[in-house]
């Protein structure tokens, strides 16, 4: 866990502090292990185990919000499926993609000001830590991070802030290096979506081109570099 992650994670459990919820806002005696879920709300967020969340990750959401558990249960949880992030676990088990979904995590109209900041903080910190990470692929965490409701504009534009030597890492490591090379797409987007639509468009903008045509000319000197900025240019 980066620092800065370690500190937006602080500010959430102060942040996200509530008493325990009425229900889980799951469905009840089936998809949960039945101590698991007796045993959930008398723990305080922290103390809450992993596999107690992935638990409640496996169960289907009986709130009216389709995939959006009820607003108790989502803030009773966010720090602990926060840190769990952080630490590099996926709390859902079958992809990070739907974590923050779930809570409803970018809706702003859900959560206070002192929240939603500290949600802000959260999401840069997390994508700025894909920098020294060579395991995670940077469309699931955008996806992770559109799906639950965040602008996908704040996400590309905090990537064009990144010094572009590592943005062209990251791109090549999960554009080229890993397989045939092709831009990698998530199979949790829903690309019916403006939203989804927009992530994609912006892997073949003018924007990113520029972006990274522009520093690899500045660098023509590093061969190394080039050659991976001139692989991701043909998939653009």
């Amino acid at each position: 866990m980066t620092p800065e992650l370690a500190r937006t994670v602080e500010a959430a459990y102060v942040a996200f502090k509530c008493p325990p919820p009425e229900d889980l806002g799951v469905c009840h005696r089936c998809c949960m292990e039945e101590w698991i879920e007796d045993d959930f709300l008398n723990h305080n967020p922290r103390d809450l185990r992993a596999n107690y969340i992935s638990d409640w990750y496996f169960a289907a959401v009986t709130a009216a919000g389709g995939v959006v558990a009820h607003k108790g249960i989502s803030e009773f949880v966010m720090p602990r499926v926060l840190e769990l992030l952080a630490e590099g676990k996926d709390p859902a088990t079958v992809g990070e993609e739907v974590v923050l979904e779930r809570l409803g995590a970018g809706l702003t109209d859900r959560w206070s000001k002192t929240q939603n900041a500290t949600l802000e903080d959260f999401k840069c910190a997390y994508l700025d830590s894909l920098i020294n990470d060579k395991g995670r692929m940077l469309d699931d965490v955008l996806c992770m991070f559109v799906n639950a409701g965040f602008d996908p504009t704040s996400l590309t534009d905090r990537l064009l802030g990144w010094n572009p030597r590592d943005l062209i890492e990251i791109l090549h490591k999960d554009w080229v290096r890993w397989g045939k090379p092709s831009i990698w797409r998530t199979a949790f987007w829903d690309e019916k979506t403006m939203q989804a639509k927009q992530v994609m468009e912006w892997y073949h903008s003018n924007q990113l081109r520029n972006h990274i045509t522009e520093y690899a000319a500045q660098h023509s000197d590093d061969a190394e570099l080039s050659s991976k900025a001139n692989a991701i240019l043909r998939l653009i």
